[in-house]
C-alpha cells in the first residue's frame, strides 16, 4: 500500500509518502528478517533505496511496516519493490506500480486549453465589416496619387 500525506491532493508533490506492507512468518521459527525497499522511475532511475533489519517476527505472526519516503517525485510512474531476506538464504519479493500524477492540475490545464480554443472559435468567427471598396482599388488610389509617380 502506497499513501501520500502532506500535500494538496492533485495539485503539490507529496512531502511524504508512506509504502506499507506485511510481513507473515508462516514457518515454525523466528525470523528477523531484512527489508530491501526500493523505487525505480519511468526510465529505470534509481528513485529510493533503503535496506534495514525488521522485527522479530514469531511463527504464525504477521507484522506490518511502514517505510516514510521522503521527496517522492512530482510525476512519474513507479516501480515499488521490498525485498526481503531471513534465515540462510532464503528470500521473497513484492513489487508494485504506481503513478505520481498531479491530476486536479492536469485537469485544471485540460480546461484552460479547452477555454483558450473556445474563446478564439468564438472571437474569431466575428469580423469588422468589409470596407465597400476592394484592397486593389484602394492601393490603385494610393499609388496614382503618390508623389513622383
Amino acid at each position: 500500500v502506497i499513501k501520500e500525506g502532506g500535500t494538496i491532493p492533485g495539485i503539490s508533490a507529496p512531502e511524504q509518502v508512506t509504502i506499507e506492507y506485511t510481513v507473515a512468518n508462516v514457518g515454525n521459527t523466528r525470523q528477523r528478517p531484512t527489508a530491501k525497499v526500493t523505487a525505480t522511475g519511468l526510465f529505470g532511475r534509481e528513485l529510493l533505496n533503503l535496506e534495514r533489519p525488521t522485527v522479530e517476527i514469531l511463527p504464525g505472526q504477521e507484522v506490518t511496516i511502514q517505510e516514510v519516503w521522503n521527496n517522492a517525485p512530482f510525476i512519474d510512474r513507479v516501480n515499488v519493490a521490498v525485498d526481503l531476506t531471513y534465515g540462510e538464504e532464503q528470500s521473497a519479493r513484492a513489487d508494485t506500480v504506481t503513478w505520481f500524477i498531479p491530476w486536479l492540475l492536469l485537469l485544471l490545464a485540460l480546461a484552460a486549453l479547452i477555454g483558450v480554443a473556445l474563446w478564439r472559435r468564438f472571437r474569431g468567427g466575428r469580423t469588422a465589416e468589409p470596407d465597400s471598396e476592394d484592397d486593389t482599388t484602394v492601393r490603385r488610389r494610393q499609388t496614382a496619387s503618390s508623389p513622383g509617380v
